[in-house]
């Protein structure tokens, strides 16, 4: 079972400051997952998980936004493997020092951990492709940077 950190913060500096902190288990970020209009938006606490081929959210929380599944995909977990749903999902993922990097994400959906939390998900290789993860455990941070659309 995955374990989540409880994230409490009181304004809009400590939620950057998070961005960037290496959590007890592991590196997390605030990720935006945005409706397909771009009005409404749920804030998701996301693990950093380069052994995950494709990322991921709670299915619940994409459901919510608006979104349908286009088609199935098999997952392979630590307690087997399950079906779920495929969605096109646009992320607002933050960045170093700009604003945040909004993708069309194609995404599994997860079951549900959150509990009254932050919805959970996972970034996986298809979106660390996109550009450079750093990762400074002595430090107690790291930087995921994604490369500018038109930059090849």
């Amino acid at each position: 079972m995955i374990e989540r950190p409880q994230i409490h913060f009181q304004n809009s500096r400590q939620a950057i400051r998070i961005h960037n902190e290496l959590m007890d288990r592991g590196p997390r970020l605030l990720v935006q997952m945005m409706s397909p209009n771009g009005e409404n938006m749920i804030l998701t606490d996301a693990l950093v998980d380069t052994g995950a081929d494709i990322t991921s959210f709670e299915e619940s929380a994409i459901k919510k936004l608006g979104y349908q599944a286009h088609s199935k995909v098999k997952i392979r977990t630590a307690v087997g493997e399950e079906l779920r749903g495929l969605y096109w999902v646009d992320l607002g993922i933050p960045q170093r020092g700009r604003a945040h990097r909004v993708l069309r994400v194609e995404v599994a959906g997860l079951g549900n951990f959150s509990k009254g939390q932050l919805p959970f998900g996972l970034i996986g290789r298809d979106v660390l492709r996109q550009g450079s993860l750093s990762y400074n455990g002595i430090g107690g941070e790291f930087h995921l940077d994604l490369l500018p659309k038109d930059a090849g």
